[in-house]
């Protein structure tokens, strides 16, 4: 689980973040009430027994995920904003010791830090196609293009269109991309060999793929 946590924040994670790893049984009231624990003792600064509004903001962003990658990886559940409603159905925030109602300002926080809202890709998802970008053979040959589309399109096509586009694009995270692009670097090419075409890798519109790769690969 750690590595899932280093593989999205691309840094080596709080000493916060690797407690909240280690509490057994995520999603069980033994581990709501350890990490509503942790969570006041690093943010409850006004002692009130609750995160309020104005404290969400400085929760930092790892400590976020690793909740999120605590859940899906070692719980039935299917990690932080479904299973305690951050952004829909019944609010259960109080359990980690989150005051309600600050769903709105608590999902801004966690969309911030690159949580998905719950009809988007999971932080497991997204490492899913971290993991398989990483492992394709022979980046830009034609069976890698097809391994990272089936990757794209079974990930991110919510629609059932066979490809990404839209919203769906934005739904993916800059991770994928910088993955893909240390691939193709090391055989001396970049993802804008693509930009004209980015049906190849499963992503429909050249204008959207353009500014997706100026948000998370500038130049």
């Amino acid at each position: 689980m750690i590595a899932l946590l280093v593989g999205l924040a691309f840094a080596e994670p709080s000493r916060l973040a690797l407690e909240l790893l280690d509490i057994d049984r995520p999603g069980s009231a033994e581990w709501d009430e350890q990490v509503a624990f942790r969570l006041a003792v690093a943010y409850d600064k006004n002692r009130s027994g609750a995160l309020e509004r104005h404290e969400l903001g400085r929760v930092d962003c790892d400590v976020w995920q690793s909740l999120d990658v605590a859940l899906v990886e070692g719980s039935p559940y299917p990690g932080l904003q479904r299973t305690y409603g951050f952004e829909h159905g019944q609010w259960l925030g109080m359990a980690l010791g989150i005051a309600e109602p600050p769903r709105r300002p608590a999902a801004r926080a966690l969309r911030r830090c690159g949580l998905r809202p719950p009809h988007g890709p999971t932080a497991a998802e997204q490492l899913y196609v971290i993991d398989l970008v990483r492992a394709l053979p022979e980046p830009g040959s034609p069976v890698w293009e097809a391994g990272v589309r089936d990757a794209m399109v079974t990930t991110y096509d919510r629609d059932a269109s066979r490809a990404v586009e839209g919203g769906e694009l934005m739904q993916v995270d800059c991770a994928v991309f910088v993955a893909i692009e240390l691939g193709l670097l090391s055989q001396r090419q970049t993802l804008l060999r693509y930009l004209e075409t980015p049906e190849v890798l499963g992503i429909e519109g050249v204008g959207a793929f353009a500014d997706r790769l100026d948000m998370c690969l500038p130049r």
